[in-house]
Parts: C-alpha cells; sequence; structure tokens
C-alpha cells in the first residue's frame, strides 16, 4: 500500500512537471523568457528557437524515463501510464 501511494505520489508530481511544459509550449517560443535571454546574449531568433524546442524535447524525454522508472518498462500500456 505505502509503495502505491508513493508511485501515485510521483505520478502526480511528473503530470504537474508536464502540465507546465505544455504550458510552456502553448506560449510560443517569442513570448518566452528565454527568447529575451537569447537577444540579450547575441543568439539569432532561428537559433533560440531551436534551442528552445531541442530544450522541451530533452524535458519530455527526461520525464517519460521518470515515468519508466516508476512505473516500469511498459508504462505506456498502464492505465497511470496512459493518463
Amino acid at each position: 500500500a505505502a509503495v502505491k501511494e508513493f508511485q501515485i505520489q510521483l505520478i502526480s508530481t511528473v503530470g504537474d512537471a508536464i502540465e507546465k511544459l505544455r504550458a510552456k509550449f502553448t506560449h510560443k517560443y517569442e513570448s518566452s523568457s528565454a527568447s529575451s535571454i537569447s537577444r540579450l546574449r547575441g543568439i539569432p531568433p532561428v537559433s533560440g528557437k531551436i534551442l528552445w524546442a531541442k530544450q522541451m524535447e530533452r524535458q519530455v524525454h527526461a520525464l517519460m524515463k521518470r515515468m519508466g522508472d516508476v512505473l516500469g518498462a511498459n508504462w505506456g500500456q498502464q492505465l497511470e501510464g496512459r493518463q
């Protein structure tokens, strides 16, 4: 029972992180703080957008790995993983 509660807590944490990432992605790069910082550092807009997209991709992969660590290798087939 304690293990299941711990899994639920971790799934909730990962779910919150996914929602934050989704919100960042929907606001687009141009309106993000990353765009402002890139301009200050002299990074061209297209390069900044590519870096931003790669960072988002790395974050998604990290979250997927965390889900795999919590639920096991076939987490996508479990009810908790699909949610």
